[in-house]
């Protein structure tokens, strides 16, 4: 019988998580690892209180941010656990009843490599945060249409998001390849599974595993508006990467594509935000370039910073 563990990263969310945790624990995990980025609120002393001998948890000193969290949470499972698969999810998100086992019994090519779940929000829709995506240079599309969510025929796609991830993991074990925790949050998820493929891997979208996103990161994104402001900088700068990793021709296009245009949403923030936006998104532009990830989340997080607060 195959066995898969989950690595689940929570930071300061401890009522999503509990929803997270309880229905973990009712699915066919041989393993469940948590890892708690530093979270100051009463999610360790909560975690400390289970008594599951499934899980392991990782309790960090400081806040590595999602990226790190991963990475964290797929080398321990690499290196400690008797694990055939891993999935991985964040602490709102969570698989739908019986999707885990329903996982186990399916027989997958022997050259399938890692796999997606069809992701959902809680009232049902289509999360599209968490769409799966091809590389649109090499393909001519980038996600994947919504109507193959309802169809039975697998696909083979490029790339997706950390929650309902699957990958074997007697690959990671091999090549040693885990998360870009520098990156720290955002596009982290699209280009470690694009590693994967282009080295010639199969990543399937499965859309009969389901899980359930409860997220709030979609709210204002019509509106194009990043709340709070810091999230600017991680996601431009880590886009950069992204297109980087799709396709090298692309990068500097997209920076000064993506630069402009957030560079004329300035109006759209409050007079007191405008001068820290527009800094965050000059330090993404030129970061990104020089893949320069030195910068720790606290410097960042003071940049993003009203200037009124200052």
């Amino acid at each position: 019988m195959k066995k898969i563990a989950a690595v689940i990263v929570t930071f300061n969310r401890i009522g999503k998580l509990k929803r997270t945790v309880q229905a973990s624990l009712s699915e066919s995990f041989s393993d469940i690892v948590i890892v708690n980025n530093a979270s100051t609120d009463e999610t360790k002393a909560w975690l400390d209180s289970l008594k599951d001998p499934r899980l392991h948890l990782l309790h960090l000193p400081e806040n590595i941010g999602g990226a790190g969290g991963f990475h964290k949470g797929f080398k321990y499972v690499a290196d400690t656990l008797v694990s055939d698969w891993l999935v991985c999810y964040d602490d709102d998100a969570y698989p739908q009843r019986g999707a885990i086992e329903q996982f186990l019994q399916m027989k997958l090519d022997n050259d399938v490599a890692s796999a997606a779940a069809a992701v959902y929000l809680p009232n049902g829709s289509i999360c599209s945060m968490n769409i799966p995506r091809y590389n649109p240079f090499t393909s001519l599309k980038f996600y994947v249409e919504d109507s193959a969510h309802q169809q039975a025929d697998q696909l083979t796609i490029d790339m997706s998001s950390f929650v309902g991830y699957f990958i074997k993991v007697s690959l990671i074990r091999e090549e040693q390849y885990f998360p870009k925790k520098d990156l720290f949050i955002y596009a982290d998820d699209l280009i470690y599974s694009l590693y994967w493929t282009q080295k010639g891997y199969k990543h399937l979208f499965i859309p009969q595993i389901k899980f359930i996103h409860d997220t709030e990161t979609l709210e204002n994104t019509d509106e194009g508006i990043y709340a709070p402001l810091w999230k600017v900088y991680y996601t431009f700068r880590n886009g950069i990467e992204l297109y980087r990793n799709m396709n090298r021709l692309s990068v500097y296009p997209y920076a000064i594509a993506k630069y402009l245009q957030l560079f004329l949403q300035t109006k759209k923030y409050p007079k007191d935000l405008q001068a820290s936006y527009r800094k965050l998104i000059h330090m993404a532009f030129f970061d990104g370039l020089k893949r320069d990830y030195s910068k720790s989340f606290d410097q960042i997080r003071e940049c993003a910073k009203s200037k009124t607060s200052q």
